[in-house]
């Protein structure tokens, strides 16, 4: 018999050494992996801008269907490896400034806040503006995030918001609906929505549209990107639905900016869509009134409309177009319709999304301004816009005032035209006498 060889001692030291090493990488990875990652900021206006150019503005979809793309790929591109989780722990690369746990940290403090403001369960709010106060306005961002990054860096340098997202005194954003839903990245523009309300409760506004209906969004692009992302995170089929279904019944279905004169109530009238009038008169019996300053009570409102016993007259509609054709003939954010039943109706739109631009020839970044100087007559409209063809930077397109569509100026300078008509007129009948005597 064959006597077997011993293994030397240095094979077996080698191998122990091996089997050591590789026990302490993985218990170290696991370690690792167990570390919290930091959960981002969306605090800075210079952190939002600086994610905002690591992320693509128009990915490509999966479908040619641009009436409704599916983006799955670029959702399950944004969901991080192993290796990429292992990376930003261990500090070797660099984390995103948005995370999930930014947004869940972000609407679980803002739903907290307006439930304690007693906001949940209220569909109308009026507001009493002050003379002079600003309001910026977006419908159907649809996701922009990026279109929504520029136009804060633009009022930024117009000192309406400032590096910290504290917007100023006397100064008001409207968020006018479909926040959700058909643009690639709607959990950051929806978190960025969020950071606005949280540094500034008082002053930032949201009107719910359908696709922000509690339980009515849970097949819409927001719930897909939520599946995704948060696969690893939960095993629903729609991750924080509860959460967010919270939040959206803090939302109202309408925004009256309104003037008190004895008892009645002159108000501009903010709405996703004028369908959203049957649902408040069928279901609201109280509404939100925000008076100057900020403060707010809640009053009773009855389905005459009347709100304290004040009638609510409204003199103008601010809305979004409800048909691809209302869009086609609408080439920037602000088309003003002319006067239905005593009341004049504005389109607005805000997305220059890669939807928008297949479907609607839509290109331009937009802001909406409504100045509320003097009495509700004189309260214009003003859109700035920068086409992201070119990218030359925001001008102003047109000022309107509201209740009636004229411009400013509008009146001097019909009565001038009307001068030059009636002069050009003598003028004519002076050549026609003359010819006459000769």
């Amino acid at each position: 018999m064959t006597k077997r060889k011993k293994k030397s001692a240095p094979v077996h030291m080698a191998v122990l050494t091996i089997v050591v090493v590789v026990s302490l990488l993985v218990s170290l990875t696991i370690i690792v992996l167990l570390l919290p990652m930091h959960k981002g900021s969306f605090d800075r206006l210079s952190q939002v801008s600086a994610y905002a150019q690591m992320v693509k503005e128009y990915p490509t979809i999966d479908n040619t269907n641009w009436l409704n793309p599916d983006y799955t790929s670029y959702y399950q591109s944004e969901v991080p490896t192993f290796f990429d989780t292992l990376l930003m722990k261990l500090h070797l690369k660099k984390q995103p400034a948005w995370s999930l746990r930014l947004f869940e940290d972000l609407l679980a403090d803002v739903s907290r806040n307006r439930e304690e403001r007693k906001l949940s369960g209220v569909c109308v709010q009026l507001i009493e503006p002050r003379e002079n106060d600003r309001y910026f306005l977006w419908t159907d961002l649809q996701g922009a995030f990026h279109s929504l990054v520029r136009c804060l860096e633009y009022l930024k340098e117009q000192n309406v918001i400032d590096e910290n997202l504290k917007i100023q005194d006397g100064c008001y954003f409207i968020f006018n609906g479909n926040v959700f839903d058909y643009g690639p990245i709607i959990m950051q523009t929806f978190t960025l929505v969020l950071q606005l309300m949280q540094m500034n409760p008082e002053q930032v506004f949201f009107v719910r549209s359908y696709h922000e209906q509690p339980g009515g969004w849970y097949d819409t692009k927001i719930a897909k990107q939520l599946h995704i992302l948060g696969n690893t995170a939960s095993d629903e089929a729609v991750p924080y639905a509860q959460e967010i279904d919270t939040f959206l019944t803090t939302l109202p279905d309408v925004i009256f900016l309104a003037h008190a004169q004895g008892d009645t109530y002159q108000a501009i009238e903010v709405t996703y869509a004028p369908q959203s009038e049957d649902v408040f008169v069928r279901e609201c019996s109280s509404a939100t009134v925000i008076s100057s300053g900020g403060k707010s009570q809640v009053g009773s409102f009855d389905k005459e409309g009347r709100l304290d016993d004040k009638k609510i007259e409204v003199r103008a509609i601010i809305m979004k177009p409800m048909s691809i054709q209302g869009m086609l003939a609408h080439p920037d954010g602000l088309r003003p319709l002319g006067t239905k039943k005593d009341v004049f109706e504005w389109l607005t739109f805000s997305s220059p999304n890669g939807r928008s631009h297949q479907i609607y020839q839509y290109f331009f970044d937009t802001i909406l301004e409504i100045d509320t100087q003097g009495p509700i007559d004189t309260w214009t409209i003003t859109e700035y816009v920068d086409d992201v063809r070119d990218r030359l930077g925001f001008s102003m397109s047109a000022s309107y005032y509201l209740v009636n569509g004229r411009r400013p100026g509008d009146d001097a300078r019909i009565a001038k035209l009307q001068e030059q008509i009636e002069k050009t007129k003598q003028e004519l009948e002076a050549a026609q006498r003359k010819c006459a005597e000769a």
